[in-house]
């Protein structure tokens, strides 16, 4: 997306990398956090004692049996908060690769498997009951979102109608 953005392709991206082009500006304006999620029909129920008497072996051994969902561009989300969380890669693969995240929220809504994501993007899906936030980990993992621009844009004054659209509406999903 850093390409396209610098090569004119996009006016704006949200990414929670910044680059090192010339050409663009990054500017912070929320967070994320990476959540362990599952879907609303997925038995947690065997889960969640290990987790709430921090048995992290058993819960990783629980975990490496179950259905998986995840990204091919993404897959760092789920080897970053697995590193971070058990103290290993991950050495099992998801079942199931989609082409993106919102894809993973709607193939878990109202089913059964898991999968790591930014909780900003599951939010509609968690309150509607369709998805469950499992766990957000021994060690929380927040990256800060920019706005990324190109320095030099004919849109500045729609970007910036753009930028506060989001920020509304990220503060109320984050209340």
């Amino acid at each position: 997306m850093q390409v396209d953005l610098d090569n004119g392709l996009l006016d704006m991206i949200v990414t929670p990398q910044k680059g090192n082009q010339q050409n663009l500006v990054y500017e912070p304006f929320s967070k994320e956090r990476i959540v362990l999620i599952a879907g609303g029909k997925t038995d947690i129920s065997e889960l969640m004692p290990l987790l709430n008497r921090n048995d992290i072996l058993g819960a990783r051994d629980f975990l490496k049996q179950q259905l998986w969902y995840s990204t091919a561009g993404d897959m760092e989300h789920l080897k970053n908060f697995w590193s971070r969380n058990f103290s290993e890669h991950p050495d099992f693969s998801p079942n199931f690769i989609v082409p993106n995240i919102s894809s993973i929220i709607r193939c878990l809504s109202d089913k059964e498997g898991f999968s790591v994501v930014p909780d900003f993007l599951c939010h509609e899906a968690l309150d509607a009951g369709r998805i469950k936030l499992v766990w957000e980990g021994n060690k929380p993992w927040e990256n800060t979102l920019y706005f990324g621009t190109r320095k030099t844009t004919i849109y500045s004054n729609e970007l910036k109608e753009l930028k506060n659209l989001f920020v509304k509406k990220w503060e109320r999903e984050m209340v």
